[in-house]
């Protein structure tokens, strides 16, 4: 199947922030944007576009469990927005600013 490119314009509106993203499309997973924790780790990585977080920091801004976060990253990773590092025994979670 080809892919191809598509533009998403999410909103934060707590924040009155709207970020316009391009994603390559099929998504990996047809709900990826229904899922709210990753709308919640997508708020605290934009927010915040040069810092670094662990998946233990993520659970602690975002309210959400573990397992449900590492399902939030592993899809943005897949998706190309985020970028991730193994750092030790932890792993660190960016947003992807390119």
């Amino acid at each position: 199947m080809d892919q191809f490119t598509s533009r998403v314009l999410l909103l934060f509106p707590n924040r009155k922030v709207s970020v316009s993203i391009e994603l390559w499309d099929p998504f990996p997973e047809e709900r990826v944007f229904r899922y709210q924790a990753i709308q919640d780790v997508l708020a605290v990585l934009i927010d915040r576009p040069y810092a670094k977080y662990t998946m233990r920091e993520l659970v602690s801004l975002t309210g959400a469990n573990k397992g449900t976060i590492s399902k939030a990253v592993k899809l943005l990773s897949e998706l190309d927005l985020v970028e991730t590092a193994p750092d030790g025994r932890t792993q660190q979670i960016q947003i992807n600013r390119q």
